[in-house]
């Protein structure tokens, strides 16, 4: 009984405070910051907009890692699967995460995969004795 409680206590907490669906947390953008940066601020993103704001920023000036760049990068690793394709975001829900589900359970069920092989050989190995030797002890070879 007490397995079992500290077990629902546990998956309580871990569903509590996993975030695997939400957003990196915007983190605190100075006046300095880039102009892609500040493009984080509006209230609709567009990843496409932002993606091209940054390379040109970074066609002119100098590339330097700081942690605006890291958040670019994590922002756009955590966009890839949310992005359509003019750039807006969107968030799946349960139904648009069942619809993958099943997709990726058919590709796998498929019986177009390359899975049916033969043995090839040998079917019993070859043992060479006119080789030379390693360690006084004749070297054995298996043929294909």
């Amino acid at each position: 009984m007490i397995k079992f409680l500290f077990f629902s206590i546990f998956f309580v907490f871990v569903c509590q405070f996993s975030s695997a669906q939400s957003a990196p947390p915007l983190i605190e953008i100075s006046v300095d910051a880039p102009e892609w940066m500040k493009m984080f601020e509006k209230p609709t993103l567009n990843v496409l907009d932002i993606q091209k704001a940054n390379s040109d920023y970074y066609s002119i000036h100098k590339f330097q890692k700081n942690r605006y760049t890291q958040y670019y990068k994590r922002f756009m690793r955590w966009a890839r699967p949310h992005t359509m394709e003019d750039g807006s975001l969107i968030m799946a829900d349960n139904t648009i995460l069942a619809i993958r589900e099943r997709k990726a359970l058919a590709c796998r069920s498929t019986s177009n995969r390359t899975d049916n092989w033969t043995f090839a050989g040998p079917k019993k190995p070859t043992t060479l004795t006119a080789l030379p030797k390693l360690h006084g002890k004749p070297m054995s070879i298996v043929l294909i």
